[in-house]
């Protein structure tokens, strides 16, 4: 008895993860088609420097909240509260890490990667404005899961899935550039896509989620024009 719906959920988990796959790894697959070695290892290199707050650290802090999630999933203020809080903190991590990195690109490859990959300079500049928009979305999935609705989660995974394939085979014709950009335009939408979905089961408003953005991102920002 209940090992049905245990099942269903570990299922749509699943097959929810596998379009996450496609969504995270299609970029590489379309690269290593149109690309010749030395293209790819820059823009693989670009990736996996940039990647490495939002793709190591979020994911294990996402492992803890969604049990805290669960415990408050039937006091949905203070879920909402617990979330907003969750996304303030990280957001205050997440955005002054890249802005930095964005507009220190080049001496941070020289000193952390070494000269030769200098030329990824670039790539890296583009690729760490994106990552602040990919870590807030991916927040939102253990609050999503925590109140038993991963069928959103896989309706994000699905979309994104969809969505950034179409985007990288457009972008690719402009060299690896053309991919970083990539990520830049179809994570906005994606993070869009997940708000639409979230917000009435979470339970926070618009402004607050801006609220909770702002402290860290306007620090950054400011920090970045500097």
């Amino acid at each position: 008895k209940g090992a049905g719906s245990i099942f269903t959920f570990g299922t749509t988990m699943l097959v929810s993860h596998g379009f996450w796959i496609i969504q995270s790894q299609c970029d590489i697959f379309i690269a290593g088609r149109h690309f010749d070695n030395h293209d790819l290892g820059l823009y693989a290199e670009a990736l996996f420097l940039t990647q490495i707050f939002a793709a190591k650290f979020v994911p294990p802090l996402n492992e803890v909240a969604f049990p805290a999630y669960a415990r408050l999933q039937n006091d949905r203020a203070a879920l909402s509260a617990g979330f907003l809080k969750a996304v303030r903190l990280i957001m205050l991590i997440s955005c002054p890490l890249y802005v930095g990195m964005a507009v220190s690109a080049e001496p941070l490859v020289e000193v952390v990667m070494g000269p030769k990959w200098v030329e990824a300079s670039p790539l890296i500049a583009v690729l760490a404005l994106a990552m602040p928009v990919m870590t807030l979305q991916i927040l939102f999935h253990p609050a999503l899961n925590a109140l038993g609705l991963p069928q959103i989660t896989l309706r994000n995974s699905i979309f994104g899935a969809i969505l950034m394939p179409t985007v990288y085979l457009y972008a690719v014709q402009f060299g690896s550039i053309g991919l970083a950009w990539g990520w830049l335009v179809s994570f906005p939408v994606l993070l869009i896509f997940t708000i639409y979905q979230a917000r009435p089961h979470v339970g926070f408003t618009i402004g607050g989620l801006i609220a909770s953005v702002l402290p860290g991102l306007g620090a950054a920002m400011a920090m970045g024009a500097v």
